[in-house]
């Protein structure tokens, strides 16, 4: 009998885990990305050997315009149409903005071309703005951060694979989450006269907040003859 017991329990966790594409629709649906947020505020992160503290202060969003497959049950992410004939547009996230201060009484830098951002679909070197989007995940052309004695630098790392379109370059974007575990992981080398260490950080999860889903979630999807690609 306990053993049964376990079974539906682990059986309705893994149901109730499970993550799925989730379509939005209404009156103003397409600024809902404007809403996303972090689940928690984000705490001050003060380094063991008290030369870094850093926090994440905010994170890029955008509404990414795709063609793709109709999503199926089982894909973890928001998406929309403005209209029958559009592409689909899916939430995403395209940077995480950071803040540095050096707390030592000497000048301090992140070498970005041997730290990493594990970002959603992305691992790798961060893409700092200032860069050319050709040179994007290419150590030797990822510049350093200084930071002065006792002093603060904010610092945006983007999404490290944009991608060109007919209209231009694009920033690259990873899709938030329906099941709300979406987070950024920054992995970076931080550089002193004494030596050099790597330090990590990871971000709250990225959410779309409950309230916003249940505003905006597309409940009854008729049943139609559409060609099952998007555009």
């Amino acid at each position: 009998m306990i053993r049964k017991i376990l079974l539906i329990f682990s059986v309705i966790m893994m149901v109730a885990n499970s993550a799925f594409a989730i379509k939005l629709a209404g009156k103003g649906v397409q600024d809902a990305f404007k809403k996303l947020n972090f689940d928690a505020y984000p705490e001050e992160v003060v380094t063991r050997d008290n030369v870094l503290k850093m926090n994440a202060i905010t994170f890029g969003i955008c509404n990414g315009k795709e063609r793709i497959s109709r999503p199926k049950g089982n894909e973890n992410f928001y998406w929309f149409r403005k209209s029958m004939s559009e592409s689909t547009y899916i939430l995403g996230v395209t940077s995480v903005t950071m803040e540095f201060k050096n707390l030592t009484d000497e000048p301090i830098a992140i070498k970005w071309g041997q730290s990493a951002i594990h970002l959603g679909n992305y691992y790798g070197v961060p893409f700092l703005g200032g860069m050319k989007y050709k040179d994007a995940g290419n150590p030797s052309m990822t510049p350093d951060t200084l930071i002065p004695p006792w002093g603060v630098q904010e610092v945006t790392l983007f999404h490290g694979n944009p991608k060109w379109t007919s209209s231009g370059w694009q920033d690259g974007y990873t899709y938030v989450r329906t099941d709300d575990t979406l987070n950024a992981e920054i992995i970076m080398k931080v550089e002193s006269s004494s030596g050099s260490k790597y330090y990590n950080y990871k971000t709250p999860n990225m959410i779309l907040p409950s309230y916003v889903v249940e505003k905006y979630r597309y409940v009854e999807e008729p049943e139609d003859n559409e060609d099952d690609d998007i555009r």
